[in-house]
């Protein structure tokens, strides 16, 4: 080679026609590889291509929904898949979808994916995607809560549900999350602790950042040797048990609710608004006597049939109580006309129940109470609440029903309303007869009816329940006060409770 003229070799060398193609070929497949070009055989098959964007379009029409009916808590499918949720909603879509028109009509049964099978493989897979973003944000956060509990379902298999609670730095508020189900074997402590970590560490949480972990009160969760948060302690010292505080307020009043008189009166309206939500003769003459009750009809706030009491939210029975109390006049008419007019002994006997003092002046009282604890109820459920705002708000409504049970103008005017509502269906003030020695419900003597009904049934109940909400939402309270130490929060951060801090956690 001729060295001496190597920058003119090198030159032409820039500008020949086999340098230039290898540069025009090494751009192209650098735009192809980047996805700036299509690639030579997607721009030879332009149906290739369309083909493509179509089932991808059908695609992206059955997944939605799949997902729409997720959001709206509708079932897939029933008994037969053909007349199911999804199938109908499909077809709804199809009128305005030509592409999915015509997959649904004339597409290839081998490959239509709409067989339950791939519904409940996308149905996983939309599942998947949710759980591994709820379970990111989760590990990006410094600490975090698990809150589970189990129950049995349909098909008698124990199912946990699984929640995670932690700060999203991204969102900037607290989130509490559902990760998923997960099946058991067993219910004992030692099973439901395997279970809660192997699912955790199956979705990827890292449970050594657990600094929290609530349950309910049962001996296999709570058990301070064998339960599942004596085991989950044991192996991460930093996950501290908090007992559910709305479901504590609800053994609350399930415990106060045992008092003898409020018990009687709780199974006397729970009995005769089953049986006449579950008639149609008898919920047709109550509406019918309803409409015909002004006064009745305004204070049912356009509500037109009893409430059952729930069975397993005890403080979403005051709502239940309320209603029954003023629609009381309506349900008296309708059972007097359906025993005198159609021969019900059921509505004769029913009636006999409720037209009496006893039943009265306990619903007035019994509601009233439970009225008060409404508020506390849906704070403890809110996601946002925390430890010291639920104590807070738990110390304000024990105070409230403490001045209310010390205060006589509230019990005069509970008695007050008692007796008028008595008067309405012609009931008189009176107490039970006493005959030889009481074993069966308080019983203290009284001058007149109103003291008897205060001194037997109303402070009792009260009392009842003011010492179980003290003793299970204000236990562990110094416990709380470390939030004190956040920022929004140092304000309230005084050198005694530095002191009752140190004490819960030395």
């Amino acid at each position: 080679m001729d060295w001496s003229n190597v920058v003119k070799v090198v030159g032409n060398h820039d500008k020949s026609e086999g340098h230039l193609s290898q540069c025009e070929a090494a751009d192209n497949f650098i735009a192809v590889m980047s996805g700036q070009k299509k690639d030579i055989e997607r721009c030879l098959s332009s149906q290739y291509n369309s083909i493509v964007e179509k089932n991808r379009q059908i695609l992206v029409s059955i997944v939605e929904a799949i997902i729409f009916c997720g959001k709206q808590n509708i079932a897939l499918r029933g008994h037969g898949n053909e007349k199911g949720n999804f199938t109908a909603l499909l077809k709804f879509q199809a009128k305005h979808d030509s592409a999915l028109r015509e997959h649904i009509e004339h597409g290839d049964p081998r490959s239509m994916y709409l067989s339950p099978k791939i519904q409940n493989e996308l149905i996983g897979i939309c599942g998947k995607q949710i759980s591994d973003e709820i379970v990111s944000a989760c590990n990006k956060s410094q600490c975090f809560e698990f809150i589970a509990d189990e129950a049995t379902d349909a098909s008698t298999m124990e199912q946990m549900a699984l929640c995670l609670r932690f700060y999203d730095s991204s969102k900037h508020e607290l989130c509490e999350e559902f990760l998923g189900f997960g099946e058991c074997q067993s219910t004992t402590g030692e099973a439901l602790a395997d279970a809660f970590i192997v699912n955790l560490l199956g979705a990827n949480v890292q449970i050594e950042k657990k600094r929290g972990q609530g349950y309910d009160g049962a001996a296999n969760m709570s058990g301070n040797h064998k339960g599942v948060q004596a085991r989950i302690s044991a192996r991460i010292p930093g996950a501290v048990y908090t007992h559910c505080k709305a479901h504590s307020l609800n053994l609350a009043i399930i415990h106060a609710s045992e008092e003898v008189f409020a018990r009687n009166m709780m199974s006397v309206v729970q009995t005769i608004a089953l049986a006449f939500n579950y008639s149609a003769k008898r919920l047709l003459h109550f509406k019918e006597n309803l409409n015909n009750d002004n006064v009745c009809r305004e204070e049912m706030e356009s509500r037109t049939k009893l409430q059952s009491l729930c069975e397993t939210r005890w403080a979403a029975r005051s709502d239940a109580l309320h209603t029954f109390l003023c629609s009381y006049r309506t349900v008296v008419t309708s059972l007097e006309e359906l025993a005198n007019n159609y021969g019900d002994s059921k509505a004769a006997g029913y009636n006999h129940s409720i037209q009496n003092f006893s039943f009265i002046v306990t619903l007035v009282a019994v509601e009233h109470v439970l009225s008060g604890l409404v508020r506390l109820s849906k704070l403890l459920q809110d996601k946002s609440c925390d430890l010291l705002e639920a104590a807070s708000e738990a110390r304000f409504v024990i105070a409230m029903l403490q001045a209310e049970r010390n205060d006589a103008d509230v019990w005069d005017a509970l008695y007050d309303k008692s007796v008028s509502t008595a008067h309405d269906v012609d009931v008189e003030p009176s107490v039970p007869r006493r005959f030889g020695r009481q074993v069966h419900r308080p019983n203290a003597q009284a001058e007149t009816p109103s003291q008897y009904w205060k001194t037997n049934m109303y402070l009792p109940f009260i009392d009842h329940l003011l010492f179980d909400l003290d003793a299970r939402l204000l236990k562990g309270n110094g416990r709380y006060k470390a939030q004190y130490q956040l920022p929004p929060k140092v304000d309230g951060l005084t050198h005694a409770v530095t002191i009752e801090i140190f004490q819960e956690f030395k």
